[in-house]
């Protein structure tokens, strides 16, 4: 092709093409599934698998995302369940200051915040966007991952899987 003249319509589809294959992130809108663990369901794409994590109620991952979720009983002490999402989103962050957590908002009726974490194993940072929730017999915390150069491009999908969330009772 050199020396000849490119169309304006092949040359926006030549950009396009290479734009599209060079993107950093596949992000995950292939088919979806729905995920169930201890009384939570989530709509998640069907890359990612569940995983054991220490610590964790349930932890589901695929090759670019985790989803870390913590079930904390009304049980575990009295009056918890007199307790708002609100003011248990604060003793989560209080819980984890030693990150730096960003200040709790409300996205979606949801109270999140985010941090980053350097993880020694990957040499890499990762970005957490944390939602807590209210359930009918337990707090929960969901947190979404993934490296912090792919952050901003899973930001918004995070938030859609954060609402798909829903509780059931456990039978």
């Amino acid at each position: 092709m050199i020396g000849k003249r490119w169309s304006i319509p092949a040359l926006v589809l030549a950009i396009m093409l290479c734009l599209s294959g060079c993107s950093s992130v596949v992000l995950e809108q292939e088919k979806t599934a729905l995920f169930t663990s201890g009384g939570m369901e989530i709509v998640l794409p069907d890359t990612f698998r569940e995983q054991s994590a220490d610590g964790y109620t349930v932890c589901y991952g695929s090759p670019t995302a985790t989803v870390f979720a913590l079930r904390e009983a009304f049980s575990l002490a009295d009056g918890v369940e007199d307790m708002t999402v609100d003011e248990y989103a604060d003793l989560v962050r209080t819980a984890n200051v030693d990150k730096s957590p960003s200040s709790i908002t409300v996205e979606e009726g949801f109270p999140m915040m985010e941090y980053t974490y350097y993880v020694e194993s990957h040499e890499e940072d990762f970005v957490y966007l944390s939602v807590m929730y209210k359930a009918q017999d337990a707090f929960w915390t969901l947190q979404f991952v993934c490296s912090a150069e792919d952050y901003e491009e899973y930001r918004p999908q995070f938030i859609e899987w954060a609402k798909s969330v829903k509780f059931v009772p456990a039978e």
